[in-house]
């Protein structure tokens, strides 16, 4: 009986012009939301930038050559395989095409590449795109403490008066305390959804509410509210 309800409810939902125009609308939007979701961009072998899902599934291969944990001897591997390719020919050309050919050797280490400009920074909210072309692989070893080592400092100049002791204590121990090594894989797809995930929830909940909307509403309109409460419970329990 339940079931048949709810099939009847459904087909009432459908039975309107502007329910079927709306779950249109809402493919169409997802469509359209589920493309921009996809531009993640990939540089090839020919210095040339692609998007779409093809662009996703080559990336994804380059950076799942590197997925594991980031040990010591990790880091020491993405430092030295960074340093070799900023010392190519084609890194150091000032050409677009060849400095983009030099970058696509190196889309596998983009994200460690990026946290080593954080941990190796001069300071702790400071950035620098090239902090790790500097680096030694000896410097391994401090790729973890470092964090640490910089919002010491941080907390002892920059932020002296805006944390009371407690605070600054509770910051180092939470930092002391994240687990290491890191562990690294392919994430530019779940970072794409998460960004557009809160619109793909807002417009589904705006049409859903729409095409819901006439449920109750209609049982007026069409008269139906009076078989309704002309049943046996139509008046209590089916009004509970």
């Amino acid at each position: 009986m339940e079931i048949t309800m709810v099939k009847y409810e459904i087909k009432k939902v459908f039975s309107k012009t502007g329910s079927k125009i709306a779950v249109l609308l809402l493919l169409l939007t997802m469509g359209i939301i589920c493309f921009f979701a996809l531009s993640v961009s990939y540089v090839d072998e020919k210095g040339e930038s692609r998007n779409g899902p093809a662009a996703v599934c080559a990336l994804k291969a380059a950076q799942k050559e590197w997925a594991g944990y980031l040990n010591e001897e990790t880091i020491r591997k993405v430092i030295a395989t960074n340093r070799r390719i900023r010392n190519t020919p084609e890194a150091l050309s000032q050409n677009v095409t060849q400095k983009n050919i030099a970058y696509s050797w190196g889309q596998g280490i983009a994200e460690i590449r990026s946290l080593l400009n954080c941990s190796y920074a001069k300071g702790f909210r400071e950035y620098d795109y090239y902090r790790a072309d500097s680096l030694a692989e000896d410097d391994a070893v401090y790729f973890y403490t470092n964090r640490t080592k910089l919002l010491r400092e941080w907390l002892q100049n920059e932020a002296k008066g805006q944390f009371s002791a407690q605070e600054k204590e509770y910051l180092i121990r939470q930092y002391g305390n994240l687990n290491t090594p890191f562990y690294y894989d392919y994430m530019a797809g779940w970072q794409q959804l998460f960004e557009f995930s809160p619109t793909i929830i807002m417009l589904t909940m705006l049409i859903l509410g729409y095409l819901v909307s006439g449920i109750f509403s209609n049982e007026f309109t069409w008269k139906s509210d009076a078989i309704f409460f002309s049943s046996v419970y139509g008046r209590n329990k089916g009004t509970a």
